[in-house]
């Protein structure tokens, strides 16, 4: 076998490998509430003892404090009842690199379950979802709350500040409002609250928005950021407040171009 026919036979080894695959356990970055994100993937492991050995013997991917989840088809709570694949799409994970006793390797999300097809569907009722959003809210938040310094780390910010303000400007947001009944022009938006401040909430999905406010009692405004602006008056802006929580003022939106000057 020449070594391109031994490495594809063994990544879709692993592939079927994975696919049969019922319990996993991952890891949460408790900066943001999210999987840990390396070189833009995720990890899944067969089992915490492969997991604790791949932990320790990586010390420069694994240097954070971090927490440790189990998924399973009956145990569904860290995916929020959710397949585990279907979860990480709305995370924007489409690169995983799973670990078993014997081997590892990096899978593609979409081949362990296909991605969402939206196509043909009216764009007014295409589901509010953001994984590219999600996937760098994740890469910039996980490593700008985290106190350690280390060479070309502000130079790492930049860069994912901008890809991140640059995707923010152009998605589209839900924020939580109710319709007065007698008058259905008439409608209010949630505020959430924080050491004395109020922010407008913005959620970049529905699983999110589901975190903290029940379906049947409020509807979800679809609003660019501009327009949650207006909305917000002189309260600020949150995203996610359920995970990743992540506040964003006008001088920000400003100085990244998302709004002009």
């Amino acid at each position: 076998m020449e070594v391109s026919n031994i490495l594809e036979f063994k990544d879709k080894a692993l592939l079927e490998k994975a696919k049969n695959q019922e319990t996993w356990y991952f890891i949460l970055d408790p900066q943001t509430g999210c999987p840990y994100v390396h070189d833009g993937m995720t990890d899944l492991f067969v089992s915490p003892s492969v997991l604790e050995k791949t932990v320790k013997g990586d010390k420069i991917r694994y240097q954070k404090r971090m927490i440790i989840k189990e998924y399973g088809p009956k145990n569904k709570t860290a995916t929020f009842g959710m397949g585990i694949f279907a979860y990480f799409y709305y995370l924007g994970l489409e690169k995983i690199k799973v670990f078993y006793e014997d081997a590892f390797g990096v899978l593609n999300r979409s081949e362990l379950l296909p991605p969402r097809d939206y196509s043909g569907m009216d764009p007014e009722k295409i589901p509010v979802e953001n994984p590219s959003v999600r996937l760098l809210l994740n890469e910039f938040l996980g490593e700008a709350r985290w106190d350690r310094q280390y060479e070309g780390k502000l130079e790492y910010l930049q860069k994912k500040e901008k890809e991140l303000f640059d995707a923010i400007k152009s998605a589209r947001f839900l924020t939580p409002m109710q319709i007065n009944e007698e008058d259905p022009d008439e409608m209010a938006f949630a505020k959430a609250s924080n050491n004395g401040k109020n922010y407008l909430p913005l959620f970049t999905d529905w699983l999110e928005m589901g975190k903290g406010y029940e379906k049947g009692k409020w509807k979800g405004a679809v609003v660019t950021v501009a327009e949650a602006l207006e909305i917000a008056g002189e309260d600020e802006l949150v995203i996610n407040f359920t995970c990743e929580a992540m506040v964003i003022t006008k001088d920000v939106l400003k100085r990244t171009g998302v709004i002009g000057g």
